[in-house]
């Protein structure tokens, strides 16, 4: 068994590594950006090309723009939050289920949320909010339209287990530089963070997640 000191350096090196991965996810859509730039006012052009270029830069644009939202939740994964303290789950869950509804409508993907969630948690309640969402929203782009995603509860020894799984898994997208999936993985690793730094865990499973919780009570 390793000590608690090679598992915080272990959790370390995990961080590094995702920190760094994540910096390297710029490098794509910064380039396009650039050379697209650089293209467009390389000669005179027509209008419609110039909206073309301008059309591809704004595509870009907002894909660096993402990046850089998902890897401030990364970086700041190690801060428990501002309003860290008790949080009821149930009705943080609840405004969970209606904000991933309006995901899983658009993409054809139902939600089925299941509890006992009715238990207090440690948590800044902003944070779990969005971490659970990010995981949730990104398990329902894995999944085909038809399927469906389940939020389930289950409370034993002390801990809370969230469950997050699809019934309808895409797989593996084939290719491994697409910034959607460099997207989902630093917002996983962010997840993982967090629930560490909150003294829970996340760990895969072959179609989702699954999160424990310490309760409070």
């Amino acid at each position: 068994m390793r000590s608690p000191v090679s598992d915080s350096n272990q959790q370390i090196v995990e961080r590094r590594r995702a920190v760094s991965e994540a910096f390297h996810s710029f490098h794509q859509p910064l380039t396009s950006l650039h050379c697209g730039l650089e293209l467009a006012l390389s000669k005179p052009r027509t209008e419609g090309e110039y909206r073309k270029r301008m059309e591809d830069a704004l595509v870009n644009a907002g894909q660096i723009l993402r990046l850089n939202k998902a890897l401030r939740e990364l970086v700041d994964a190690t801060d428990p939050g501002e309003r860290f303290g008790t949080v009821a789950l149930d009705p943080l869950m609840a405004q969970l289920r209606e904000e991933t509804s309006l995901v899983g409508g658009a993409a054809g993907v139902a939600l089925e949320y299941t509890g006992p969630f009715d238990v207090q948690v440690t948590a800044d309640p902003m944070k779990l909010l969005l971490t659970l969402g990010n995981l949730v929203s990104g398990l329902v782009s894995r999944t085909t339209s038809g399927g469906e995603v389940k939020v389930q509860g289950n409370y034993q020894y002390g801990h809370i287990e969230i469950t997050i799984t699809t019934d309808a898994f895409v797989g593996s997208l084939p290719d491994p530089s697409d910034i959607e999936n460099k997207l989902r993985e630093i917002r996983i690793d962010a997840a993982r963070t967090y629930f560490e730094t909150i003294g829970g865990t996340c760990s895969l499973k072959d179609t989702g997640y699954n999160i424990a919780l310490p309760v409070r009570g």
